[in-house]
């Protein structure tokens, strides 16, 4: 049965949003965070007992970060409406303007896909970096090893996080009744994103929203 001919509209529906806070606000921040450790490491590598992977970290965390930015910004210009189109383009044919949109939407995911990338990564950079930064030359007393830990137990949440979302790729975020949580479009290694411990897992950071639909009137 051949696929209607429509929109091709995002999910989850703040997608275009959720992506321009990430690109334009977060990862700005994350990039000056770490160019501004790089200012505190570099006037007085002293104190450090690694400070040239420290500063390596947290630069490839800086231009990540700045990544993700100019990511965000070519993914904005890609998020377009039905209106838009109506508006801009009003005597196009309706089959044009959902081809237009689709070729935009596609871009758009695209962009985000990337924008999603360095941005993940540039966190596990800002993290490694932060750790390495904080091991001093000297003795490494207990409340410095204790903030070291909490970096590192954040690091393992990330990269668990990353790893569940690659591992939920095609499933659904949202199922009605009694709908299976199962993949629903061709992926690879499904074998291993079928694994049951791992989306149990991979569900403590990536919930799903399980909606009980009420029969019509």
């Amino acid at each position: 049965m051949a696929q209607r001919w429509d929109w091709d509209g995002p999910f989850p529906l703040g997608q275009a949003n959720g992506a321009d806070s990430a690109g334009s606000v977060a990862a700005a921040l994350f990039a000056g965070f770490s160019l501004t450790l790089i200012g505190l490491i570099v006037p007085d590598k002293m104190p450090f007992r690694w400070p040239g992977y420290g500063l390596l970290l947290l630069a490839a965390a800086a231009v990540l970060f700045i990544a993700s930015v100019q990511c965000a910004f070519w993914a904005k210009e890609y998020a377009i409406t039905p209106e838009d189109l109506d508006k801009w383009y009003p005597d196009m044919s309706r089959r044009d303007k959902i081809a237009y949109q689709r070729g935009h939407q596609l871009n758009f995911r695209r962009w985000v896909r990337r924008m999603n990338t360095s941005y993940r990564l540039g966190i596990l950079f800002l993290l490694s970096g932060m750790a390495v930064a904080l091991v001093p030359k000297g003795s490494l007393g207990t409340q410095r090893a204790a903030v070291i830990a909490v970096i590192g137990l954040g690091f393992v949440v990330e990269v668990l996080w990353i790893f569940s979302t690659w591992l939920l790729s095609g499933s659904p975020s949202i199922v009605f009744n009694d709908n299976p949580d199962e993949i629903l479009r061709p992926v690879r290694l499904e074998s291993i994103r079928n694994s049951a411990r791992l989306r149990r897992l991979a569900r403590v950071f990536v919930p799903l929203a399980r909606v009980e639909v009420p029969p019509s009137d």
